[in-house]
């Protein structure tokens, strides 16, 4: 009798059902799914609301209106990266929120406005990378908010991002993040954190130099001052600024 032996393997099915989305600003046929450049949405939210777990929403050069919210874990890449793809929030909405597990690539995120992170806000386990969060403001975390509501969480990660010109009662660049290898220039606060960050992680070289204190409201502002992050270790730093 001859035996038959099965093998079963067992795959994610992010590998197996995960989709390419397009979008282009003058799509001439967008068309649902949007999964070619011919049919690419003309709009990053629909792509979204199109879009599957696991998917990848590949983004062509352009300036794209403000309001994306990504609220499942999936992938938005902004094709040529920042300096040729903008979400500009139009002085009126917050430019992009992240779901936990989202991530967000190759942007600029600019003239956004919210609550809590002008630029973007993150839910925990969201990622953002290589992008350049300009000209935003907020109550908390002008270019960056994060972490769960409510809650003393962090929210997302970023990488080899460039924060600057941002605004905010506390936090004029960041609140509640963790960056690695991330510039802040320029940013301002009318309590604490106006040198860039409040309530964040940083990986820094202990070369840089960075003045932090403890969280208390401290009166300053930094048009110039320049801090830059590199992986090297973490710590934690509840407010820096720049005096």
């Amino acid at each position: 009798m001859k035996k038959l032996t099965l093998i079963l393997c067992s795959l994610s099915p992010f590998s197996v059902w995960a989709a390419t989305l397009y979008v282009a600003l003058n799509s001439p046929n967008p068309t649902p799914p949007y999964t070619t450049w011919a049919t690419a949405a003309a709009n990053i939210q629909y792509a979204v609301n199109a879009a599957e777990t696991g998917d990848e929403i590949v983004v062509s050069n352009g300036v794209y209106a403000g309001g994306v919210s990504v609220n499942k874990p999936l992938t938005l890449l902004g094709v040529n990266g920042p300096q040729f793809t903008i979400i500009n929030g139009g002085g009126a909405n917050q430019c992009v929120y992240l779901g936990s597990g989202a991530s967000l690539s190759g942007f600029t995120l600019t003239n956004g406005v919210a609550y809590q992170g002008g630029g973007v806000y993150c839910a925990p386990s969201a990622v953002v990378s290589n992008c350049t969060i300009i000209g935003n403001s907020a109550s908390y975390g002008g270019g960056v908010g994060g972490g769960t509501p409510y809650t003393d969480s962090h929210g997302g990660i970023f990488y080899n991002c460039t924060i600057t010109g941002n605004s905010a009662y506390v936090g004029g660049g960041a609140d509640r993040a963790t960056f690695y290898n991330c510039t802040f220039t320029g940013n301002s606060a009318s309590y604490g954190g106006g040198f860039g960050t409040a309530r964040c992680t940083t990986a820094r070289s202990p070369a840089t130099r960075q003045i932090h204190s403890a969280e208390v409201p401290i009166l300053a502002r930094s048009t110039t001052a320049s801090f830059i992050s590199i992986p090297l270790r973490t710590q934690r730093i509840t407010v820096a600024i720049a005096l």
